[in-house]
């Protein structure tokens, strides 16, 4: 339940609930790649 507006929020575990799938893709190949590179640097 939200204080602020006292509406009911959905759980991560809802099926009401999925995430804009291109931006999410995007940010973990960004993590990924990232993670990679720096390894590669040592």
């Amino acid at each position: 339940m939200s204080r602020r507006t006292g509406t009911p929020l959905l759980g991560l575990q809802s099926s009401l609930w999925a995430p804009v799938p291109e931006p999410t893709i995007r940010t973990g190949v960004k993590a990924m790649t990232s993670v990679v590179l720096d390894s590669l640097k040592r």
